[in-house]
């Protein structure tokens, strides 16, 4: 099944894609369903038409939060229910059993914003079946999505949504033009731009007095901070002063910037704060590169959608849709969860239009953001921030603390990401979002056969890990945490300084006083020119002391204030030290090692402990 405003075109492509997923997903399954944005596909074994399917389910919905939820849900249902209304008694498409439904002067929003709602069943139901099927949809609706600005529940044998963007086609009278009006601003920029451009400034209105000296101090350590790591090819960087002010700046991917451009637009922003909010506790400055903030209270970690700064072509009329709408929304979402999914909190979105026009879109949160709260950012920012019904034209943006969005018709971005480029299905291919949900059936000796797969495979790896186990301690189960690359192995020993040395294979400085230790006969390590000019008892208690730092068990170490009263306490009795770590012994006892071994019930008895005739260990090979 398609939706209904989907052309005959993106529908078989649409629903190839869809049975090329199932035939390599659910190729085992006796019952599978899969939506796409537009199409579902489902098959069984069982007789499935003419009946009402409500599982498998696939709730789902938007991160962004409304700022009043009863007022908005009840407009949301009351909407919802006439859409499912007319989908299932008054379908105006055919016999698709298909509506959609706009409602404007949204409560709890906005006046200017418009709600869309879409309500579909299979058309093989009969009405009171697909009201039936729509019923327990909507109630999904209220369990899933409450006081959030978009969501939709998917059943097989129907599904509704609702967003605050427009996200279906609707019919209109009017023509389309052959060519998309485009914004025309001051602001206006290509990725060519060489020079930071300045767009808007927001200070607080609480001010700090004059004479707070080191609130001023502080607030100029930070600007000067924040200014010397964009040169250092950093995007995004946060830093206080003291725990008194707090700050952060976020540069536009440094892929799609000029070489030095966010060094220079944040140096810029830091002169330019200074000069325009320099007695105010908080401000934000936003440029077309860049964007920076401070404030005295921490905000990091934080979703904050205000102040905004907006630059968009808006008309004084509501009209149902405009052409180019269903596109540029679809675009900014693609990039909003692009945005919410990276690491880099940076999405982009390429879309042809048409022959002459290309749809430039991009999305961005701050780096500090968590998934849920990047994706709830920009979510507010489509659902609440963009008046659909009367964009005018394409091109603008809208810019929160947190995160921001713009569209143009030029490319102000470089497109080296190919996967960001859409034009239809079958380049989406795999990058849409899908749902597939899958009854398993399979056979018995498929299932039994994948069991003993894995029954033998753990066993497996249990017994390795035994082996190991016994071979390199309790700490290494894995033969790969002995291996470590020579970067790690410098930085962890100052590049290999003197002082980080514990042994050298039996002959190193530890080794040499342990055995002398233990012969008795410490003083044989003094330096040949302080023999005559030495107190023993200092001597043998320094050598003690050192010895005691360096024990195997490190509970048994001494701390540093434990070391420190052991020099100045002159009388003090010192305990006797235990062997040093990495010491490695000579032959031992058989009946010593057979003890050790039966000691330890960790230790499997059929892989003995081995040392060679030349005092190191032999290292056991075992398979992969």
């Amino acid at each position: 099944m398609c939706r209904a405003d989907v052309s005959s075109h993106l529908c078989q492509l649409c629903v190839r894609n869809a049975t090329q997923q199932l035939s390599s997903e659910c190729s085992l399954s006796k019952q599978a369903v899969i939506w796409y944005e537009e199409c579902m596909v489902w098959y069984s074994t069982s007789f499935i038409f003419s009946s009402v399917a409500t599982t498998p389910s696939s709730p789902m919905k938007n991160s962004g939060k409304v700022p009043k939820p009863e007022r908005f849900m009840r407009l949301v249902f009351r909407t919802i229910n006439q859409t499912a209304d007319e989908a299932s008694f008054q379908s105006s498409i055919g016999n698709n059993k298909f509506a959609t439904k706009e409602a404007t002067n949204v409560s709890g929003i906005s006046q200017t914003q418009t709600l869309y709602c879409l309500a579909q069943c299979i058309p093989n139901l009969s009405p009171h079946d697909c009201r039936t099927c729509l019923d327990d949809a909507i109630r999904k609706i209220q369990e899933c999505c409450e006081g959030r600005i978009g969501g939709r529940v998917l059943f097989p044998s129907c599904n509704v949504r609702y967003e605050m963007y427009p996200f279906y086609n609707v019919r209109s009278a009017t023509p389309v033009p052959k060519l998309i009006p485009e914004t025309k601003t001051s602001h206006a920029d290509s990725n060519l731009s060489e020079f930071p451009i300045y767009l808007s400034h927001n200070c607080t209105n609480k001010t700090f007095n004059a004479n707070n000296s080191a609130f001023q101090t502080h607030l100029t350590t930070l600007l000067f901070n924040l200014a010397s790591n964009a040169t250092t090819g950093n995007k995004f960087y946060t830093a206080d002063v003291a725990n008194t002010v707090f700050g952060l700046f976020l540069c536009r991917d440094q892929e799609d910037l000029p070489s030095g451009l966010c060094g220079e637009c944040v140096k810029n922003a830091t002169h330019e704060i200074s000069s325009k909010c320099d007695s105010f506790h908080e401000a934000i400055i936003w440029y077309s590169q860049c964007m920076l903030r401070y404030s005295y209270r921490n905000f990091f970690n934080e979703m904050e959608t205000g102040p905004v700064f907006s630059e968009l072509n808006t008309t004084n009329k509501d009209d149902e849709q405009n052409f180019f709408t269903m596109k540029l929304a679809k675009a900014l979402d693609q990039a909003a969860i692009q945005a919410g999914d990276s690491d880099e909190k940076y999405g982009k979105r390429t879309t042809k239009l048409n022959d002459l026009q290309t749809l430039y879109a991009l999305a961005q949160c701050t780096q500090d953001l968590s998934i849920e709260d990047c994706k709830g950012c920009l979510g507010i920012v489509l659902g609440t921030s963009i008046p659909w019904s009367r964009l005018g034209s394409i091109g603008g943006r809208v810019l929160y603390p947190s995160c921001n969005i713009r569209f143009e018709l030029f490319q102000f971005y470089k497109d080296n990401d190919k996967s960001g480029t859409s034009s239809s299905p079958e380049r989406r291919k795999g990058k849409s979002r899908i749902i597939i949900l899958i009854v398993v059936l399979a056979s018995i000796s498929v299932t039994l056969f994948f069991a003993a797969y894995y029954f033998l495979h753990k066993k497996a790896r249990k017994r390795r890990a035994a082996i190991l186990e016994d071979n390199f301690g309790l700490e290494m189960a894995t033969l790969e945490s002995l291996q470590f690359d020579l970067a790690t192995i410098i930085a962890a020993t100052n590049r290999f300084s003197d002082q980080n040395k514990i042994g050298k294979g039996g002959f190193g400085e530890v080794y040499k006083v342990w055995k002398q230790w233990s012969d008795h006969t410490p003083l044989n390590i003094l330096d040949p020119d302080i023999t005559e000019n030495y107190s023993e008892i200092e001597v043998i208690k320094c050598i003690q002391i050192g010895l005691l730092c360096v024990q195997q068990d490190p509970d048994a170490r001494p701390t540093m204030v434990t070391v420190a009263s052991y020099l100045t306490s002159h009388p003090i009795e010192l305990p006797t030290p235990q062997e040093p770590a990495f010491f490695l012994h000579g032959r031992m006892d058989e009946n010593a090692v057979a003890n050790e071994s039966s000691s330890n019930q960790s230790i499997n008895t059929s892989t003995p402990l081995i040392f060679s005739n030349n005092q190191m260990s032999i290292s056991q090979f075992l398979p992969r």
